[in-house]
């Protein structure tokens, strides 16, 4: 067994702070989404740069890019990159925003989990 030192430790318990899946039922479809990291963010931020002079077209795509990095499986089944591109780049709008709307709220539960750590 690899023996990890104190700052590993450290790194290793903040990390698993916040992270982990959340599952949405809806449109008849379990989908499992995973809580995205700092890189996965700051990728979703610099993703969405090319639409900073409109605010609306930016969230969008920060919605969009959000939920292609987000998704694990829909019905337990694993998408891989091409998939959740065609999926997301041809989906309705309003189903797109239906499940950030529930991502972004189970999401905050969870932050509001860590909030009452000590």
């Amino acid at each position: 067994m690899k023996n990890i030192n104190a700052v590993d430790q450290i790194i290793n318990d903040l990390v698993s702070i916040g992270s982990g899946n959340i599952d949405i039922m809806k449109f008849d479809k379990k989908w499992t989404f995973k809580i995205v990291n700092a890189k996965e963010h700051a990728n979703i931020l610099d993703n969405s740069a090319d639409s900073a002079n409109d605010m609306v077209a930016r969230m969008f795509k920060m919605q969009r890019e959000t939920m292609k990095e987000a998704l694990v499986s829909i019905n337990d089944q694993s998408l891989n990159e091409n998939e959740k591109n065609t999926l997301f780049d041809n989906v309705n709008p309003y189903i797109l925003q239906t499940l950030y709307r529930l991502y972004d709220a189970e999401r905050a539960k969870k932050e509001n989990e860590i909030d009452s750590l000590k």
